[in-house]
Order: C-alpha cells, then sequence, then structure tokens
C-alpha cells in the first residue's frame, strides 16, 4: 500500500428530546396552581359563568396538542367551551415523538340554591355572615368580590368579616361542597356605613332658636342662638 492509513469513527448517537408535556396551562376564570408534574386538576365556577376557554402551552413547539379532541396550534387558545351546571370534564392531550401525556381538568359550575344567607352586626369596617347548614355538605367557601375570602374551606355556618372598607358595596358568595365535587352556592350584598366625621359632635337642637354645634376637634364651641327683640 502507499502507507496512508484510513480510520472510521462513528459518532454516538444523539438523543431526541422527547418532551410531550406542557411548561403552561390556563382555564379562564379557574385558578389551577399549575405544575408540569401534575396531570389532574380541578376547579369551581359561579354558576353565572356559562363557559370557560382553555389556553395549553407545550414545552416543545413541534408538539401536538388537543383541547377535547379539537387540534390547536402550539400556544393557542380553545374556542369557548360550554358549562353545564355541575361537573364539565376537559381532557387535553400533548404528542410529541410518538409520546403522549393526558391532562384532565375538571370544572364544576356550582348551582344555585337558597342557604339563607344573613348579615349582622354590620359596621364600617365588619360584619358577620351566617347561613342555613347545606344537608350533605362536607364544607364551605366564601368569596368577597370574586377572591377568596379563606385559604381553606370551613366547617362552620359563618363566618367574620374584619378590616373591611367604610361606605363599599361588597358581593358574599358562598359555596358549598356537597360530596367530593358537587358545589352549590348562594349569594348576598353588604354595604357598609361610612364612618362618622371624626371629632363631631351631633347637633342639638335648643328651643326657640337654631341649633348648637360642638367643632371639639377645633378645639372651639359655637354658639348660635337667636336673640329676641330689637339689639341696642
Amino acid at each position: 500500500m502507499n502507507g496512508q492509513t484510513t480510520a472510521t469513527y462513528t459518532s454516538p448517537a444523539v438523543p431526541v428530546t422527547v418532551n410531550p408535556d406542557l411548561i403552561a396551562l390556563t382555564v379562564s376564570g379557574v385558578p389551577l396552581n399549575f405544575l408540569s408534574s401534575h396531570t389532574f386538576y380541578g376547579g369551581v365556577v359561579p354558576s353565572s359563568t356559562s363557559s370557560v376557554v382553555v389556553t395549553p402551552t407545550p414545552g416543545d413547539s413541534q408538539a401536538s396538542v388537543t383541547v377535547n379532541s379539537v387540534a390547536l396550534g402550539s400556544g393557542q387558545t380553545s374556542a369557548t367551551i360550554p358549562l353545564s351546571p355541575g361537573e364539565n370534564p376537559i381532557t387535553i392531550t400533548v404528542t410529541l415523538n410518538g409520546n403522549t401525556t393526558t391532562y384532565h381538568v375538571l370544572v364544576a359550575r356550582a348551582i344555585p340554591i337558597s342557604m339563607g344567607l344573613t348579615h349582622t352586626q354590620v359596621t364600617p369596617t365588619s360584619w358577620t355572615e351566617s347561613w342555613n347548614a347545606v344537608p350533605g355538605a362536607v364544607n364551605y367557601m366564601v368569596t368577597v368580590n370574586g377572591t377568596p375570602l379563606q385559604t381553606k374551606p370551613t366547617t362552620q355556618t359563618s363566618v367574620d368579616f374584619t378590616n373591611m372598607i367604610p361606605g363599599t358595596t361588597y358581593h358574599i358568595v358562598v359555596y358549598a361542597i356537597v360530596g367530593d365535587t358537587g358545589f352549590v352556592e348562594d349569594s348576598d350584598t353588604v354595604t357598609t356605613p361610612a364612618s362618622p366625621l371624626t371629632g363631631q359632635l351631633p347637633e342639638v337642637p335648643l328651643a326657640g332658636g337654631l341649633p348648637v354645634m360642638g367643632l371639639a376637634g377645633a378645639g372651639v364651641l359655637w354658639f348660635t342662638r337667636r336673640r329676641k327683640g330689637k339689639q341696642a
């Protein structure tokens, strides 16, 4: 031979990234606390919510995504999904290189009932909200203007509202959790009275004259009285 040596080198196979997962998932009006390693979610919406939309974001833009068997492009939002009263299952699939991950979301649309909501001991900054026990209820959740009042459900049939804003209207919704996934709701509206002006005393009428107004905040007491007859 001519003294030359030919060597053959075979590079190791490069692994193909397989990531049939979501890196984000939102359902309108439903807080999910999404984690890509979790594939089951649930949430409750008021009876007034008749539909939701779902936005799944896959970890790989080449992955195919479906919502309730309807294909979506990467990062696209689903069509409007109608909600019936009660449980509404939503299924999201992510497929990449022949591998599929399925996510399940159960949206419970609350059913309105009467719980006899009442508010008592109303002050400018607080009140107590009470309701009748619901047969079969495991516990209750309370929202104020759409925000949960508690960090976890309660078994009590009353809650105390404190540190509220004087002269403000609040919309209260109480959800009763019946069984594992059933939700019923009732609502109430509370308007806190405005705070009285600091340091101002009430008017006290005087017989035959104008009122006397005490202005304690100014440190001066003013008297206005009607004099009879002519002034000198």
